[in-house]
């Protein structure tokens, strides 16, 4: 029989935990010149251009034009701009447009939350995925079904269309092999009681630079990296089973049900037990 699956690459290791657990998506409809501003968000944001196309722009400085078709995604939600020319001004009221004139430009736009967890740091402010790696045209679709569950179809739409933007951009990120070592710990055992002292010594380096390192590349200090990706697991539990609550905590590094509860709702807003019960997307 041959193996299909193994050994996580580093993409999948700096990724995991990362789920769309909600979304907002619009569409806006524009005749040019307009030009869009958009103010940091602080989580990922999506756009689409589904008619015409789009020159994109960041406060570093990068420009570049995405055709139809084409989904740029910027990953921690930095602030950025949208024009049909360079030289086009902003308008303020450009992105609440419905045009129908024949020259309009019609763009997908798009937010996600991620429950809780974060993009790496080290992946890039941007990422523009062509429209050959795309399967946008279901994107319409999914948008305008309205049937039970279409929410958690959605985010899971948005989810590929992440996903697919950094495995494309994958080969350019630049990890970092002792932080990638210590994810790799904390996937294999979750539970245990790791210290910052004793993940830098399984790298080979102090205290402090190891926690410098881990914070450069993942966005949050190695800690808080441990309880978030803690809580993402105990979320999948309580979605994906019916594991009695104390055994999820322990699983997760709690020793009583109590202590998860408390650490669940600090993190989801609820209890275990209504996330639970709570329909998804």
């Amino acid at each position: 029989m041959e193996q299909l699956t193994g050994t996580a690459d580093e993409l999948s290791v700096l990724l995991d935990g990362v789920r769309v657990s909600a979304t907002r998506w619009c569409r806006a409809s524009v005749s040019p010149p307009w030009g869009i501003a958009v103010a940091a968000l602080h989580r990922p944001v999506f756009w689409l251009p589904v008619r015409g196309g789009s020159w994109f722009e960041t406060d570093t400085g990068g420009r570049f034009w995405a055709a139809t078709g084409d989904v740029v995604v910027v990953t921690h939600g930095s602030a950025h701009r949208l024009r049909d020319d360079p030289a086009s001004p902003i308008g303020p009221d450009d992105i609440h447009q419905r045009s129908t004139a024949d020259d309009r430009t019609e763009l997908l736009c798009g937010d996600a939350s991620l429950g809780g967890a974060r993009l790496p740091a080290v992946l890039p402010d941007v990422l523009h995925l062509p429209r050959e790696h795309v399967r946008a045209g279901s994107l319409d679709a999914v948008l305008a079904d309205r049937s039970p569950g279409s929410a958690a179809v959605v985010a899971r739409t948005t989810e590929d269309l992440l996903l697919r933007a950094v495995r494309h951009h994958g080969p350019g990120v630049d990890t970092d092999p002792a932080v990638l070592a210590a994810l790799r710990l904390i996937r294999a055992e979750p539970a245990r009681a790791w210290t910052v002292t004793e993940l830098a010594a399984t790298a080979g380096m102090s205290r402090s630079v190891f926690a410098a390192r881990f914070a450069a590349s993942m966005g949050e200090p190695p800690m808080r990296y441990l309880t978030r990706y803690r809580m993402t697991r105990a979320a999948a539990h309580l979605r994906g089973g019916d594991l009695p609550l104390r055994t999820i905590a322990r699983l997760t590094g709690y020793d009583s049900e109590a202590a998860l509860s408390r650490a669940f709702r600090r993190s989801y807003g609820v209890p275990p037990s209504a996330y639970r019960t709570r329909p998804s997307g």
